[in-house]
């Protein structure tokens, strides 16, 4: 099986029915038979099928975003623990691959959204927020996320109570991938879309 690809100027995705919608609402997980592929327009041939606890919990962000009504895209593939790497997966370039970072700043937590291919600069943020900053640790990550997987950092802050800030190189007109709840999910979605729903503040933070 080839590896689908989504054709942006024509909103259609390849090897499937030609102008299928995104995804704008929610279908049960147990609905949806178990096996070897699933929807998405980026589902690689080696795609693993994650367990119904996996499942369950990446249901928070996906609900959560049917009920905002924001078009979306489901993604599964093999565990990832980079964005890189899920790039990878996905056969998609670092820089439609969001990295979500959970940072320690002056006021406490703050989750940062960059390309994949950046990297924060933790001292230019730091002039720009009036105070230190740096990355959280693993433990603190796991206390900020109770219900993701161990590691991941889910990109919508709202749903934590975190404030959320977005570097300046993401076109509000581009698509992007973030990470759900666990290692081998993900969503597709327009930045605008998540700036709409998020309200994300619009710094320049990253550096290659």
């Amino acid at each position: 099986m080839g590896v689908c690809t989504f054709h942006e100027e024509s909103g259609q995705v390849g090897d499937s029915l030609p102008g299928r919608p995104l995804y704008t609402r929610m279908r049960r997980q147990r609905d949806r038979p178990a096996r070897a592929s699933a929807p998405g327009p980026y589902l690689a041939a080696a795609s693993v099928v994650p367990s119904r606890n996996m499942r369950d919990t990446a249901m928070r962000v996906m609900q959560f975003l049917s009920e905002q009504h924001i078009a979306y895209e489901p993604l599964i593939y093999p565990p990832a623990y980079t964005a890189q790497k899920r790039a990878k997966h996905l056969h998609m370039p670092g820089r439609q691959v969001a990295k979500t970072v959970l940072l320690v700043g002056p006021d406490g937590y703050l989750l940062a959204i960059l390309p994949a291919t950046q990297h924060v600069d933790t001292a230019l943020l730091a002039g720009k927020l009036g105070g230190p900053v740096r990355l959280a640790t693993d433990e603190e990550i796991g206390e900020a996320f109770p219900d993701c997987e161990w590691g991941v950092v889910a990109p919508f802050g709202t749903l934590y109570g975190l404030p959320t800030i977005l570097d300046d190189s993401l076109s509000s007109e581009s698509w992007i991938v973030f990470e759900a709840n666990t290692h081998a999910e993900a969503v597709r979605m327009l930045v605008r879309d998540f700036e709409g729903l998020e309200k994300p503040q619009r710094l320049g933070f990253a550096r290659p």
